[in-house]
């Protein structure tokens, strides 16, 4: 994250952060509606889902999986991905990370 307490001047000239440092946050925790809107009667969805997947017992595991995307007839954008996991098991998956 970085930041800075004072408003850009203009769009082209914006203040160099005074603040900068990093955290990790766990998006899938607390108490706030986390559901997604629903997205328009055109708009494509697919599922990327991993196998049924045993983790160690050890504090953290890295999980790295490919997957091709669908071929689609047209140019199109990726406008939003939502997680799928298995109930409970929420606090397990701490971060997704997509690369092209």
């Amino acid at each position: 994250f970085s930041y800075n307490d004072n408003d850009p001047v203009s769009e082209d000239s914006p203040a160099q952060h005074q603040v900068a440092g990093r955290v990790s946050v766990n998006l899938l925790s607390g108490t706030g509606s986390l559901e997604p809107g629903p997205l328009e009667a055109d708009h494509k969805i697919f599922n990327l889902l991993n196998p049924n997947v045993s983790l160690p017992a050890r504090p953290t595991t890295y999980w790295c999986s490919p997957f091709k995307f669908p071929v689609l007839q047209n140019e199109a954008h990726m406008i939003r991905f939502d997680p799928v996991v298995q109930e409970g098991h929420e606090g397990v998956v701490h971060h997704i990370v997509m690369y092209q």
